[in-house]
């Protein structure tokens, strides 16, 4: 049962932390809305790295690869003290001279809590177009230096977070 004593507060711990996907939450769907339509199962790693927090609200970067390549979003979201979150994420570069032909942004909501002994992010997020989405919900689990998936993420075992160098993009 969810209760107050089992969601951390949102503090500075947060600050300059990894969280990533572990393998059971690896897979997330594909739905491609043809005249047939087709929903396939494909692997969704997710790195995020939570480079600020102030007044609740989170800054950050995340690395996804569904398996066409590693791709970056600025992280702009939310940590309430109930725990809930919300975050949006948004393709880094997407602001330009013709904001129309910006891709489309992604929501995720969750919750922040405890369990089994330390914090994760419980969320759900869906992005994409009506022709073709994907949903993904997951635990995202604190990556430390000394986590062996620091160096061979679970869903991409020849990557890791050094690997990730857009994960270090600024954010002024």
């Amino acid at each position: 049962m969810d209760n107050i004593a089992t969601r951390p507060s949102a503090g500075a711990w947060l600050i300059d932390t990894y969280w990533y996907v572990p393998p059971a939450y690896l897979p997330a769907l594909n739905a491609i809305n043809t005249t047939e339509p087709v929903v396939v199962s494909l692997t969704d790693q997710t790195v995020w790295h939570i480079v600020s927090l102030s007044g609740g609200y989170v800054t950050g970067i995340s690395a996804t690869n569904i398996g066409r390549g590693w791709s970056y979003m600025l992280i702009v979201g939310s940590v309430l003290a109930d725990g809930s979150v919300r975050f949006s994420f948004s393709a880094l570069g997407a602001a330009g001279s013709d904001d129309s032909a910006a891709p489309s942004m992604t929501i995720g909501t969750g919750v922040l809590r405890i369990e089994g002994g330390g914090p994760l992010f419980a969320m759900q997020m869906t992005s994409g177009t009506a022709a073709s989405s994907v949903t993904h919900w997951a635990h995202m689990l604190p990556l430390t230096s000394a986590d062996p998936a620091r160096l061979s993420l679970p869903g991409y075992p020849d990557t890791g977070v050094p690997d990730l160098t857009g994960l270090q993009t600024p954010i002024h």
